[in-house]
């Protein structure tokens, strides 16, 4: 055993002159720190232990939290979406009916004044007529006043028929002259 301990002395003195480490206070911090890891162990490990595993399980419960804000933010986004799209084809119906009534307006007014001018052509034919008539009838009127004065001026004077027919064209203004 002797030469154990030699061995042991001069593996120390090896260390201590090589680390400059004095084996004896190696091996007391050793079996300290051991001592520390069972105190902890045995005392505080169920406590770091518990306090972890509530940290672990309040991300988890914020990760899911996350998870179930992020579908719902997926849905709303979804449903937002379909909004749009409904909005959209709702202002498009809208848009069509308007149209078509904005369409169906300009027609009436159309035929209302093509119904007007369709009017007014007619009274204005009317009134042609009307005017027509009237200097027929006054063309014949005087047509027969001077009919009347030159037969009266033929009784009057015995006249020939070239004599006649001069005195009618003296009368309406288109002699040879």
């Amino acid at each position: 055993m002797m030469f154990f301990l030699s061995i042991g002395e001069e593996v120390s003195q090896v260390i201590k002159d090589a680390l400059n480490i004095n084996l004896t206070a190696f091996l007391i911090n050793i079996i300290g720190t051991i001592i520390l890891i069972l105190v902890v162990r045995f005392f505080f490990w169920n406590k770091v232990t518990a306090f972890l595993d509530k940290k672990r399980e309040k991300v988890a419960g914020e990760f899911k939290g996350a998870e179930k804000a992020k579908a719902d933010a997926d849905k709303l986004k979804i449903e937002a979406q379909s909004n749009l799209d409904a909005s959209k084809k709702q202002a498009g119906d809208i848009l069509s009916i308007a149209r078509n009534q904005a369409t169906n307006e300009s027609e009436k007014i159309l035929l209302n004044a093509k119904n007007k001018a369709a009017e007014i052509v007619k009274e204005g034919q009317k009134e042609a007529k009307r005017e027509k008539d009237t200097a027929l009838k006054e063309a014949k009127s005087e047509m027969v006043e001077v009919a009347s004065k030159l037969a009266s001026k033929m009784i009057k004077e015995n006249i020939d028929q070239e004599k006649y027919n001069d005195k009618v064209l003296d009368e309406i203004g288109e002699s040879d002259e």
